[in-house]
């Protein structure tokens, strides 16, 4: 995460203390892997409802977090599943959720 996407998330969430930032941001990153590994598992199945939910729960936690690009990136999966979209598309959003993901944590 970088430090001005940092700064500008602790300031959009009232100035709460840094601790309890990070406290929530351990939590999220565990939910995050759960949840991609829900996704990957629903993709091998095609299972449009499990991902659908499992995108929408990291959507709205992320944007919670004010972690915006992976929000972005989690609604697109999610938005993708919910109209059916060719099993290729979802894919090809969850592989850009993946990677957005990495990109945010590096």
């Amino acid at each position: 995460m970088k430090p001005e996407d940092r700064k500008r998330a602790l300031e959009e969430l009232g100035n709460i203390p840094e601790e309890l930032y990070d406290e929530f941001l351990v939590e999220y990153k565990e939910q995050h892997k759960r949840q991609t590994e829900e996704i990957r598992q629903a993709l091998s199945s095609k299972n449009l409802l499990l991902i659908r939910e499992a995108a929408h729960s990291l959507s709205g936690t992320s944007g919670n977090l004010r972690l915006y690009p992976i929000h972005y990136a989690a609604k697109a999966l999610e938005i993708s599943a919910r109209d059916a979209a060719p099993l290729e598309a979802i894919s090809k959003n969850f592989k850009a959720l993946e990677d957005i993901s990495l990109e945010y944590w590096r």
